[in-house]
């Protein structure tokens, strides 16, 4: 004999293919979705199970039973719900009730820090160029006042209106100015947009309170390892802490270069070494060439945070950030000095490619001028850049 589940109830079947036994299910759609998302998640019913005890040498149908029995080789037949007095509708009802719980289960607490993430730079972005309108809008009329005080205390006055002299009074700053006069009907509108930037200003402060709260009690390791931004920042690029804790390092070393990233692939450009990793101390304050390892050594601790803040909830913060300090400081010590430049290769900051290279050595270029698949030379071989109109040049 063999157990089958269908969603009206557990049978006990016969080797002929008859129903030797069963454990019916209450005709109510919430028990039947409760027992249809236990099965989901792989557990065994109890009514399984005690069917299962009413028989010895029993097998399943099911790998989900394999602890009941073997798995029978036979084929089950085809119970219809109707025959043990069971409508089709029942079934609708709790499917639909089913989805909405596991709808709510899909969103856990990383979503809320997602959201949070996404309306905070939002805000960084509308607040620096509202900022900026208005140090040009407002400029017109004291140009000075942007380079005598911080951003903070230059949007808290012009939010509080009044003229040059009652700003330079409160700001105690000289209100000798070289910009335009205006009247008081011209200085209420950047009044208006001083007022709302003050206020995305303080909601941004309340969303950085937010999201560090919440990271410290949601992702303490992540948050110990890159910090409360940096490491929600990086939750929202992987799509959830979930997949993050999924992610191979070297995909994490890469979250946010995605368009450098593709540019290599389509277009064979140098692979990137770093993306909102970047903004971490222990790889902006390397030096260059030793960037792409310092990034690389981050990501693996931080892939390793991630996967103990959602599987086993146990804070290692403390153990992988000595790991991170104790791993720079031996990349360091490898490689004090920078690698050897190629021939052709240049720093950071310095221009490449074969024209730059041939100005620096000679003053101007030396190389071959191609026009129309024919060649000419250089100035000194009597050669020039062609003066025709509508026939195209390039070196």
């Amino acid at each position: 004999m063999y157990i089958l589940t269908k969603w009206f109830g557990i049978f006990l079947i016969d080797d002929g293919g008859k129903v030797a036994d069963k454990h019916l299910f209450p005709e109510d759609p919430d028990a039947i979705a409760k027992r249809l998302a236990l099965v989901r998640e792989g557990e065994i019913l109890n009514e399984e199970r005690e069917l299962a005890g009413t028989v010895s040498g029993v097998e399943v149908t099911e790998r989900r039973l394999f602890d009941l029995g073997v798995i029978t080789e036979q084929k089950p037949p085809e119970l219809k719900p109707e025959d043990f007095g069971f409508d089709t509708s029942v079934l609708r009802t709790a499917m639909l009730r089913m989805a909405k719980a596991e709808v709510g289960k899909a969103h856990g607490p990383d979503a809320y820090i997602m959201q949070a993430v996404a309306a905070y730079e939002d805000l960084t972005r509308h607040m620096n160029e509202s900022l900026e309108r208005l140090k040009e809008w407002h400029g017109i009329y004291f140009p000075e006042l942007p380079a005598l005080v911080s951003d903070e205390r230059y949007l808290e006055a012009i939010s509080e209106g009044g003229t040059r002299e009652d700003l330079a009074d409160r700001l105690g700053v000289s209100p000798s100015s070289s910009g335009a006069e205006c009247g008081e009907t011209d200085l209420y509108a950047p009044k208006a947009m001083a007022m709302y930037a003050t206020g995305a200003s303080h909601a941004k402060g309340i969303l950085e309170a937010y999201i560090r709260q919440r990271m410290t009690e949601v992702a303490p390791n992540i948050s110990t390892v890159a910090g409360e931004l940096l490491g929600a920042k990086l939750i929202a690029l992987s799509g959830g802490l979930q997949r993050m804790a999924r992610l191979p390092s070297s995909t994490v070393q890469v979250l946010g270069a995605e368009k450098a990233f593709f540019r290599h692939i389509k277009e064979g450009a140098k692979p990137p070494k770093h993306g909102i990793l970047f903004q971490h101390p222990q790889v902006h304050r390397s030096p260059y060439w030793l960037r792409g390892k310092v990034a690389r050594l981050l990501a693996n601790k931080l892939v390793l945070a991630a996967r103990a803040d959602f599987y086993t909830h146990r804070y290692i913060g403390k153990d992988l950030i000595e790991g991170v300090k104790a791993g720079v400081a031996r990349i360091y010590e490898q490689g004090k000095e920078p690698p050897a430049k190629k021939r052709g290769e240049f720093g950071p900051k310095e221009r490449g490619g074969r024209r730059h290279e041939g100005r620096r050595q000679g003053g101007r270029f030396q190389g071959k001028r191609e026009f129309r698949g024919k060649r000419h030379y250089g100035r000194q071989g009597g050669g020039g850049r062609p003066q025709s109109k509508g026939r195209k040049w390039r070196r």
